[in-house]
């Protein structure tokens, strides 16, 4: 598939995010090609951080390795991962890019703002980790839920699975010091959150979670 064939189906929604990211990867072209498309144009590229909770806005020339490889990224043990908002920024932009200089007519899928507005209303921030998204167990279950549901039927099924499938009972869920980092079994299944305790004073804590499978825990620390 040709560099502009790639970015077309992105948009357009025929080609998953992972899909396009690897391809990005790989192939040096997308980034020239993309970059190109913006040279002499003025256009504003300023947006929301969902990692650092600022606006970002590049003040050299434009480079898409800026937002994609730096700002919309995270990074934990070597794998670079991509929250459901830094997906929504990337499609977005990608999409506004090729809009405003090759194509205007062309339809932007509207996935990535659909999901990340039915997180935002209906998975718990104590839950919702990059662990968690990047294993596809939220799509899985969105997918498992009647379409044809109103938006807010499809919200309650959608919580109260994700509670059941790991093992929340009551008001038994972590206080995160920072965004949730709810951990993953080492197969990729859920875990349940036993406790959590002080740690070095008040300046930070452990977190414990269990592999229902194994019956290890799953340690995390966080800090202020």
């Amino acid at each position: 598939m040709d560099t502009e064939n790639i970015i077309r189906n992105f948009i357009i929604g025929y080609m998953t995010f992972n899909d396009f990211i690897e391809n990005y990867n790989k192939n040096d072209d997308i980034r020239v090609f993309i970059n190109k498309l913006m040279v002499g144009k003025k256009m504003d590229t300023s947006y929301y951080d969902f990692n650092t909770y600022k606006i970002v806005k590049q003040t050299d020339d434009f480079n898409i390795d800026y937002y994609i490889k730096k700002h919309w990224c995270k990074i934990k043990n070597g794998y670079i991962s991509y929250s459901a908002g830094n997906r929504l920024n990337i499609h977005d932009l990608i999409s506004r890019i090729y809009r405003n200089t090759i194509d205007e007519s062309i339809k932007a899928t509207d996935y990535y703002d659909s999901y990340f507005d039915f997180l935002l209303d209906y998975c718990p921030r104590y839950l919702y980790s990059i662990d968690i998204e990047n294993s596809g167990i939220l799509d899985r279950l969105l997918e498992s839920i009647p379409s044809d549901l109103k938006k807010s039927e499809r919200g309650k099924i959608f919580k109260q699975e994700l509670k059941e499938m790991f093992y929340i009972e009551g008001n038994k869920y972590p206080h995160w010091l920072q965004d949730s980092e709810w951990p993953l079994s080492k197969t990729g299944k859920p875990t349940k959150y036993l406790r959590s305790e002080k740690a070095y004073g008040s300046e930070a804590r452990n977190y414990y979670f269990l592999d229902v499978d194994t019956n290890e825990e799953i340690v995390v620390f966080q800090s202020f």
